[in-house]
């Protein structure tokens, strides 16, 4: 007599642990403007439009104390390293800190007028 099992896909031989959100921007000066390369670990769905196929951006103008403001506003971590040429990387782990590096990077490629949700106040429907 003979049986069939029933068919059971294979499981992994070890589970793939997700890990956080890591996200790394390198800053190389270029004159009076920086060009900005992302990480290829992970990049945010709103950076991804922001930049090119190869995950690069230029001319941008970078403000750096508006990056210390930001990420201490957001409770947010980050690491950054300058080189010897005068370049800076930076790397922000988890998801919120990631996202808060990312929200300076878009702003940074925004059209120079930066506002914040205080700058709009409440919302209220147009008029028509």
């Amino acid at each position: 007599m003979s049986s069939v099992l029933p068919f059971r896909p294979m499981e992994p031989a070890t589970r793939r642990r997700e890990s956080p959100p890591l996200l790394n921007v390198f800053c190389m000066k270029e004159g009076e403007a920086w060009r900005v390369h992302l990480g290829p670990d992970w990049i945010p769905p709103e950076l991804e439009r922001l930049f090119d196929y190869n995950g690069e951006a230029y001319p941008v103008l970078l403000d750096w104390e508006d990056l210390e403001r930001q990420m201490q506003a957001s409770g947010a971590q980050y690491q950054s390293h300058l080189s010897h040429a005068g370049s800076v990387e930076l790397t922000a782990q988890g998801a919120s800190s990631a996202a808060a590096l990312a929200r300076w990077v878009a702003g940074a490629l925004a059209s120079g007028i930066r506002t914040t949700d205080e700058d709009f106040g409440p919302s209220e429907p147009a008029a028509g």
